[in-house]
């Protein structure tokens, strides 16, 4: 492994490898190799300097077994380049299908949180909180709803969040209620379809 610094705040880091990879599984070792220097480098920087720094990661490969000239090092570094300037938005299309991959394959997860009358201390309902896969980046309601905002996936998200939510509620006495929280910008989606919670309710409770 080499490494060299370029120009600016560029830096290239050199591998050897035996033979030639795919894009895909080189893709995946610039990302996890980028995430891990950039965990490292803001770590120093928020101790030394209260501050933390971006990094974008690019990545490139020479064929095993081709001559390195000094014209194909260079052509390489800049593809790697063009790579890193397009990672923000790579990432940000990769992060809406992990998204879109959690909701279609119903992967998230309903947990119900007691609402209690403070004047007897009975439970009078439960409120219905959605998490995303446990030990994912989207397993925090505060990293899930966000993004779904962000991607235009807010109302697929909450309309699966709130079929889920119904389907697994635990059985509720006659006294109890159940509460569901939404966004009142779904309306304004295109998919928006009035009326289907109260089918759903209907169906399910």
């Amino acid at each position: 492994m080499g490494i060299q610094s370029l120009w600016n705040d560029d830096l290239a880091i050199f591998f050897t490898l035996h033979e030639q990879i795919s894009n895909e599984r080189l893709a995946q070792l610039a990302i996890t190799l980028g995430r891990l220097i950039k965990e490292e480098l803001n770590l120093e920087l928020a101790k030394n300097w209260g501050v933390k720094a971006d990094l974008h990661t690019g990545y490139a490969q020479i064929a095993p077994g081709s001559i390195c000239t000094e014209t194909q090092l260079s052509t390489t570094l800049k593809q790697a380049m063009v790579v890193a300037h397009q990672q923000p938005v790579l990432e940000d299309q990769q992060r809406k299908e992990d998204l879109l991959e959690i909701i279609n394959n119903r992967r998230l997860q309903s947990v119900f949180q007691p609402l209690i009358t403070l004047s007897t201390g009975q439970i009078m309902g439960f409120e219905a909180l959605t998490r995303g896969p446990a030990g994912s980046p989207l397993a925090s309601p505060a990293a899930l709803f966000p993004l779904a905002e962000q991607t235009g996936l807010l109302y697929k998200l909450e309309k699966s969040a709130r079929e889920l939510a119904l389907t697994s509620l635990p059985r509720l006495s006659s006294n109890n209620k159940l509460f569901i929280n939404t966004s009142p910008q779904v309306i304004n989606d295109p998919e928006f379809v009035p009326g289907e919670t109260k089918k759903l309710i209907d169906t399910t409770i």
